[in-house]
């Protein structure tokens, strides 16, 4: 079973009409021929009765899909909602519609077995905002013994050595990731203490998610790790393989790289 995160920037549109770069992110995933696909930033595709996300999936192979509709912030033209497609039965939904950005929750039929999983996209402001965010989602999923949460969180790692980096920010980075001159860490932290695995933790090199070429955004100037994939730890100890998906289609298609997880 194989399982993506992707962050496709704005509804991989053009304005909010489909185009080429949609035709990449639907080519991506398709070429994976992955199980579970968690998105973020699928902006536009609930309106006309879910248009975008029903053709996405149907291009994709992926039956069942659901997505959490995020609310507008003030001055802002479209919501950054999430969506999950699957080719295994939804059994259950949970629309986390109360976030900045939305968290799409669904309970799946696997060959693994029952599995929560979540594609969220924590806020892009401040730690204490995304902190919050966390708080909803860990009460949502105790209820579960096997969970993965994926998607872009927003957040560094502490594992990840960004010792120096400071002092290179610019200015929208640093409201997203300091706070009196210090890097914060606590969002992933909080994961880790309630007992969720950084499936890419231990991997040495070619970790951070952003910035591709297609990067149109400040706060991604820097090599940096935003997107993760954590599971409970029972699933960790199945995962076979992790990947930052990394090719020349990935590169046009979004600012950020998706995230590949392989079970048996």
């Amino acid at each position: 079973m194989k399982v993506i995160s992707y962050n496709i920037f704005q509804g991989g549109l053009d304005g909010d009409k489909k185009g080429e770069r949609l035709e990449h992110i639907i080519d991506v995933i398709r070429s994976a021929e992955t199980d579970v696909v968690g998105i973020q930033e699928a902006c536009f595709w609930s309106y006309n009765d879910f248009e975008i996300l029903k053709y996405v999936a149907s291009k994709t192979g992926h039956s069942f899909f659901t997505m959490t509709p995020a609310s507008l912030d003030v001055g802002e033209t479209h919501p950054y909602s999430t969506a999950i497609l699957s080719k295994h039965r939804i059994l259950k939904e949970t629309n986390h519609n109360y976030f900045r950005n939305a968290a799409t929750e669904v309970l799946i039929d696997t060959p693994l077995g029952e599995i929560d999983i979540i594609s969220l996209h924590l806020s892009p402001f401040t730690e204490e905002e995304r902190l919050i965010e966390v708080e909803e989602l860990l009460k949502s999923t105790a209820k579960y013994n096997n969970v993965i949460i994926m998607g872009d969180f927003n957040s560094l790692s502490v594992h990840d050595k960004y010792e120096g980096y400071v002092a290179e920010f610019n200015e929208k980075q640093m409201k997203k990731f300091v706070t009196n001159g210090m890097l914060r860490y606590d969002v992933i932290n909080r994961f880790l203490e309630a007992g969720f695995q950084d499936i890419f933790l231990n991997q040495s090199n070619n970790v951070y998610t952003v910035p591709t070429k297609f990067n149109q955004d400040a706060a991604h100037e820097a090599p940096l790790r935003l997107d993760y994939i954590l599971t409970t730890r029972n699933l960790s100890v199945r995962i076979t393989d992790a990947t930052v998906m990394r090719d020349e289609l990935v590169e046009k298609a979004s600012d950020h790289y998706p995230l590949e997880v392989r079970f048996p």
